[in-house]
């Protein structure tokens, strides 16, 4: 069996299937090379402003998760008092 660009060759029954070994059907992988420092992609004003904006956004989300747990929390207490109240009566 040969391992082309498209993967695996696929074995034509289930006898080869069985007989065939996970490694015969292994991809051949290309070692992925190093990135390049960050310092060389990007002025130091740009890397700050990038900080500053991922703390932004962080604090955004948290913002927003949060307000939809109360809003949730505020909602499931509001059905289960109007399920108790349709139950007791």
């Amino acid at each position: 069996m040969s391992t082309t660009l498209e993967g695996p060759s696929q074995p034509a029954t289930l006898r080869e299937t069985s007989r065939s070994s996970i490694s015969s059907h292994a991809w051949t992988a290309k070692p992925i090379p190093p990135d390049p420092p960050i310092d060389e992609l990007f002025e130091p004003l740009e890397v700050e402003s990038f900080r500053q904006e991922d703390g932004d956004a962080g604090r955004h989300i948290t913002i927003i998760l949060c307000s939809l747990f109360i809003y949730t929390a505020i909602i499931m207490s509001v059905v289960l008092w109007w399920t108790l109240r349709t139950i007791g009566e």
